[in-house]
């Protein structure tokens, strides 16, 4: 029986490397896998060092002025997101997450919709999507996101965080969404 195994292993191992290779070459560019470290991107010095200091109204006026869509970054795995199609009802979405002690934090940028057709966006195409953050097992709304920087039950730097997150996506006003106007 273990030389079957074995046997059976050897001749299935080059089939997996050849799939390998060919989901790269069909992979999007700049949506190809990244590190398994960019997947939960913990707090750096150099990254505490830039959340200091206030927060720059004009940061503040997009976030209060968005219909809460953005577009998907061109390179959305370069922008620390990863692409998750759960199958079924649910709708695909872009994920970054963060990390501090043992809280995690996370922008998503749910059900992509294809700029050109308006249909359902595939993996790295230009896209919309609903931007939804949440922080540890609270998903925060689009008011109260710049308020929770105060909230004591919450990191400030984890909050901060993904604030700085949100302000670097292409955040849409509702009169310039496809989706909202």
């Amino acid at each position: 029986m273990f030389e079957k195994s074995a046997t059976r292993d050897r001749l299935l191992s080059p089939n997996r490397v050849d799939l390998r290779i060919v989901l790269r070459e069909l992979a999007p560019p700049g949506d190809e896998p990244g590190l398994p470290a960019t997947d939960n991107q913990p707090m750096t010095i150099k990254m505490l060092g830039r959340l200091q200091g206030g927060i720059d109204p004009s940061d503040a006026l997009r976030v209060e002025r968005s219909c809460s869509h953005a577009h998907v970054p061109a390179q959305p795995v370069a922008a620390g997101y990863r692409y998750h199609d759960l199958g079924g009802e649910l709708p695909p979405f872009y994920l970054r997450r963060f990390r501090y002690g043992a809280t995690c934090a996370t922008v998503s940028l749910v059900g992509p919709v294809e700029l050109s057709s308006g249909a359902d966006a595939e993996r790295g195409a230009p896209a919309v999507a609903l931007v939804q953050v949440s922080v540890g097992a609270r998903r925060l709304p689009w008011e109260s996101l710049l308020a929770s920087t105060a909230d004591g039950e919450l990191s400030p730097l984890l909050v901060r965080a993904t604030l700085e997150a949100v302000f670097e996506l292409q955040l849409l006003e509702r009169d310039d969404c496809p989706i909202c106007g």
